[in-house]
């Protein structure tokens, strides 16, 4: 009998073991929205945000987050499994600051300011994640679900999505900056060559897959080693983006589709940490100047 009790409290113990490894943690990332010090939003008037000292308003802002992870105490960065919402599926969130409000009218009144999931119960003290859609999922109709079935953040299925859209408006002229993956191709072995022109009805009858090679990805790496989640949280820096950027329409080029050859986009790329010549990180990461921790 006292065999079998120390048994029956050894399988206990080790099913209690099982739960609290398993356990999940509730995760909410919180996002604002600022020019400079300033908290701000679709009735703001954004003044001097430039180097040109004209004033918006904004029309449109709404970016796409992936790959969340958080560090644990071991140093390891552990993915966040996102909950299923309308603004956030496969593990790909939709930040919406825009409300039908002031100039925005593109979309509509619902906002999304934060990113909610759970990771394994522990210690975190760091997040890192992208601003963009992974390239799985980029350029696949198939898998344009939940926020990714937004027509105004798509540019078609070869270019695949707007990462950042970011529009401005003033009574006179308007601006916009769409960031994306930019020089994009379909691959002949994977893609029926009749069908390489890119409208949306050649890939919704197979012309085009998931098999596209883009030069430059243009994906936001964002890293903050030191973060707290139940404290912090993150800063969209509209004013820090916009160092050394001229919104003066009269100028050409003021306007930035990613094209490094336009005039502000090449500025543009560097404030948000990337490459130039191939859209990609590398050693630009943490000269980003659009977000930060607070």
């Amino acid at each position: 009998m006292k065999y079998l009790m120390l048994v029956i409290i050894a399988i206990i113990n080790a099913c209690n073991m099982g739960e609290k490894e398993t356990k999940a943690l509730d995760v909410k990332i919180p996002f604002r929205l600022y020019s400079g010090q300033s908290e701000v939003d679709c009735t703001s008037n954004l003044m001097s945000l430039s180097q040109d000292s004209i004033d918006f308003q904004l029309q449109d802002i709404r970016l796409f987050i992936s790959r969340l992870h958080l560090k644990n105490e071991s140093g390891d960065w552990i993915d966040v499994a996102l909950a299923e919402n309308d603004f956030q599926n496969q593990n790909v969130a939709l930040l919406d600051f825009e409300n039908l409000a002031g100039f925005c009218s593109e979309g509509n009144q619902d906002l999304n300011t934060q990113i909610v999931g759970t990771i394994p119960a522990g210690k975190y003290s760091g997040i890192k994640f992208e601003v963009g859609v992974p390239e799985d999922i980029n350029h696949d109709e198939a898998k344009a679900k939940g926020p990714m079935s937004l027509v105004k953040m798509q540019w078609n299925w070869t270019m695949g999505y707007k990462f950042l859209k970011w529009e401005l408006l003033n009574d006179t002229t308007s601006w916009s900056l769409h960031l994306g993956s930019i020089g994009c191709k379909v691959s002949p072995k994977k893609s029926n060559p009749l069908r390489l022109d890119r409208s949306m009805e050649a890939i919704a009858h197979g012309g085009v897959s998931s098999s596209v090679n883009c030069l430059n990805s243009n994906r936001l790496l964002i890293e903050f080693s030191n973060f707290d989640i139940n404290s912090q949280e993150l800063i969209l820096d509209l004013k820090a983006a916009l160092t050394g950027v001229s919104l003066d329409l009269e100028k050409p080029g003021a306007y930035c589709l990613s094209r490094p050859e336009d005039p502000n986009c090449k500025q543009l790329l560097q404030n948000f940490g990337l490459s130039v010549e191939d859209g990609g990180c590398g050693d630009f990461c943490q000269q980003q100047k659009f977000i930060r921790a607070e």
